[in-house]
């Protein structure tokens, strides 16, 4: 089956997701569920699991563009710190609903900053432990109550940090986790380590899922609550680097900036800067409240200040790449694969990526034709213009055997001339080639109708 390309209008949303507001707060887990099948509806929006906690619930994940540079959002992995499991829900609502309808938000237009390096959004870390803050023990089955009141901090569910077995799961990382300080020696609603590493499920999740994709995971952002703070050193790869992307996330949020270089006690943005290189920020969202969750009231201005992190993580995550040795290694893996693609594409879906992702890093705005499934070089560039693409009567005669100018017994419309050329618009080669137009990738396809009905009569 010939591949079907959609025209751009066609991908705005038409579905409408609500945001979350101050009076739906606490954000549930329930809450959660039903936002992914809704965004899931979204076109250009792929919604997955990473893994499952230790009492079978979803760590559900986002991701929005088609960059293969990525950025991760997460949050809640402390239970009591929910609200930013609302935050990340919005935020994956906003850029989706942008990225649809071929949008600005404030400077940045979100599909190429998406298409350049796409964001995968885990709002939710630790779903246990956030139904067990918000709902207590009716949450749970009768024989994980009896498992989770063994912990013995019945008293402090509503101050609770811990997964539903006792582990704090920003404790539980490959880094400096033997020196983890005020470690709690057993299961506890707060600050227990585990007996090893990696030891919770929501953690081996996280790390596995990022250890599937080390090149183009290139940074996270970890949402916890509270205190109005940004944590950004320990274990830098490149001091300079995520200096830079600190001062840029401070400025647009109003955050203050914490050096918090010393041990860096089993975290998951310091072990993330350790094993996988990429620029991490740990986020304090919300007026310290002490040991409790955030003030509802403060929803509307976390919401604020942070809508924004997730474009500007993605947009700095691309310049950084863009400013590497890595893109010239892209450029030519990609020149090779057009190279190939002149004698014959067996994958339509990957040659318009890799079309698409050539002409982005090279800013590369001229139109791409391929015919029966072969990129041809023309003498003449294509021409976009009111609204259509035109070829010169040179290439077409090429094409379809007619003079340089346009034959008597045929009649044009909407000839135009340039460069010392007279063009005509592709579309009136209708009779000839069943025509289709791949928008993100600029490139008129054409499939010779002869061919086209050769192909309906083997299958008939």
């Amino acid at each position: 089956m010939k591949f079907k390309i959609l025209l751009s209008v066609l991908l705005i949303n038409l579905v409408l997701v609500s945001s979350v507001s101050a009076a739906e707060l606490p954000y549930t887990y329930e809450q959660l569920s039903s936002d992914i099948i809704a965004v899931s509806q979204l076109a250009n929006v792929e919604t997955f699991s990473i893994g499952q906690s230790e009492y079978g619930r979803e760590i559900y994940a986002i991701k929005i563009g088609k960059g293969e540079l990525s950025t991760i959002i997460i949050g809640t992995a402390h239970a009591r710190e929910w609200i930013n499991s609302a935050l990340i829900m919005d935020m994956a609502k906003l850029y989706a609903d942008v990225y649809n309808n071929y949008g600005y938000e404030g400077n940045y237009y979100v599909r190429d900053v998406l298409d350049k390096c796409s964001i995968v959004f885990i709002p939710m870390q630790n779903p246990d432990g956030a139904a067990l803050q918000e709902q207590g023990l009716s949450a749970f089955t009768p024989e994980q109550q009896e498992e989770i009141k063994k912990i013995g901090c019945d008293h402090k569910f509503k101050q609770w940090k811990a997964n539903a077995k006792g582990v704090d799961l920003n404790h539980q990382y490959n880094a400096g986790w033997e020196q983890v300080r005020n470690n709690q020696p057993y299961p506890s609603y707060h600050n227990h380590k585990g007996y090893a590493p990696e030891q919770a499920s929501e953690v081996k999740a996280t790390v596995e899922y990022i250890r599937s994709k080390p090149d183009s995971i290139k940074a996270l952002i970890s949402y916890h609550s509270s205190g109005n703070v940004i944590y950004w050193t320990s274990l830098n790869p490149d001091i300079d680097r995520d200096a830079r992307f600190a001062q840029k996330i401070r400025n647009a949020t109003g955050y203050f900036l914490i050096n918090n270089d010393w041990i860096p006690n089993a975290g998951l943005s310091p072990w993330f800067r350790k094993e996988i290189g990429g620029m991490a920020l740990t986020i304090e969202t919300g007026t310290f409240n002490g040991e409790n969750e955030v003030r509802y009231s403060d929803w509307p201005k976390i919401w604020n200040q942070n809508k924004m992190v997730g474009l500007i993580t993605a947009s700095e995550v691309y310049q950084n790449w863009f400013n590497s040795e890595e893109r010239q290694i892209k450029i030519d893996e990609l020149s090779g694969n057009i190279n190939q693609y002149k004698q014959e594409i067996h994958d339509i879906d990957k040659a318009l990526d890799d079309i698409r992702h050539l002409k982005q890093i090279n800013g590369d705005n001229e139109l791409t034709i391929i015919i029966d499934n072969k990129i041809i070089e023309l003498n003449n560039p294509l021409i976009a213009k009111n609204g259509l693409s035109y070829i010169s009567c040179k290439d077409l005669s090429k094409l379809i055997e007619i003079n340089e100018t346009p034959s008597r017994s045929r009649t044009y419309s909407n000839e135009i001339f340039e460069n010392g050329q007279i063009y005509i618009p592709i579309r009136q080669m209708a009779d000839t080639y069943e025509i289709q137009w791949a928008n993100d990738s600029k490139t008129v396809l054409l499939y010779s109708k002869l061919q086209t009905d050769e192909t309906s009569s083997e299958e008939d």
